[in-house]
């Protein structure tokens, strides 16, 4: 069983309200160049999957990851590729080349972290040490 690192979960859960936060000020209230979006934006994603990735336990078999990266493309090509930009009147073309992709970046980041993975796995096959530098800080 896994055991959760308490301190690690509230500062996850305070990058969601930042993220939550900085989505609101941006698309709710359309303030772009205020300096509380200006401060969140500066940290709130990086912050978030640094928080998700220093958890990890172990390296991820390579059926792990291929499995992964389907959990995250599949709703980014279905529902950010196809459902959401013909709903918003764009095309699929402005979607995979956009630069935030309708908002659906993070699957695509997400599993580009989770392929990044790999060579940690290999290393750990032949005897190498790969992920354990967090567990001593923690």
């Amino acid at each position: 069983m896994k055991q959760r690192v308490e301190y690690i979960d509230r500062l996850k859960g305070f990058a969601i309200l930042c993220v939550v936060i900085g989505h609101f000020t941006l698309w709710a209230i359309g303030r772009l160049n205020d300096p509380l979006h200006d401060f969140v934006y500066l940290y709130h994603m990086p912050l978030f999957f640094f928080l998700s990735g220093i958890v990890i336990s172990a390296v991820p078999k390579p059926i792990k990851v291929l499995v992964k990266a389907c959990q995250f493309l599949c709703p980014f090509f279905l529902v950010g590729g196809l459902v959401y930009s013909s709903y918003i009147n764009g095309n699929f073309h402005d979607f995979i080349w956009g630069q935030l992709k309708y908002g659906y970046w993070y699957l695509q980041i997400l599993t580009l972290f989770y392929i990044l993975l790999l060579p940690f796995h290999w290393s750990n096959l032949n005897g190498g040490v790969a992920v354990p530098l967090f567990s001593r800080i923690l």
